[in-house]
């Protein structure tokens, strides 16, 4: 192989990812689907329980349902990048609604991914957002560096 079609590694392997939706079949797929290509994965099923979770682990990325009974999506993202700004955030629907979609992007989403989508469409947003988290974080620490002195 030459040097122009390379593959280059996943830098990400293994981060932690929080998946949440009230459709727990679907946490379960999502999750045997992480968890074959070396993420480490956690679930609920809820908002709160997202919320608690969040709260007593540090995940690297949060793919959140829109549609929850207790906590709408949108709300748990607000939170999250309020409390949490640095966590990488996902969200999936089963709606294909332009205005949603905009309002989570607009919240600080990194990706939107409709049901039923693919593997490679889940795999292709999850290692975006979080190399994207990765540069937002590099940034500001090289940021901070350069404030110092």
């Amino acid at each position: 192989m030459d040097e122009q079609n390379k593959i280059l590694p996943i830098q990400n392997i293994g981060a932690k990812i929080l998946i949440v939706d009230d459709d727990e079949s679907y946490c379960k797929s999502i999750k045997r689907c992480l968890s074959f290509e070396k993420y480490y994965c956690m679930t609920a099923n809820s908002g709160k329980d997202a919320l608690k979770l969040i709260e007593e682990n540090e995940f690297d990325l949060l793919i959140s349902d829109v549609m929850m009974p207790d906590i709408s999506g949108i709300k748990l993202l607000l939170e999250v990048k309020e409390r949490w700004p640095d966590l990488a955030v996902v969200m999936i629907s089963g709606m294909d609604n332009r205005d949603i979609f905009i309002r989570c992007l607009q919240a600080g989403a990194y990706g939107y991914l409709i049901k039923p989508f693919s593997e490679n469409q889940l795999l292709i947003n999850i290692i975006n957002a979080l190399e994207r988290q990765r540069l937002v974080s590099e940034n500001k620490r090289l940021k901070r560096k350069i404030e110092k002195s």
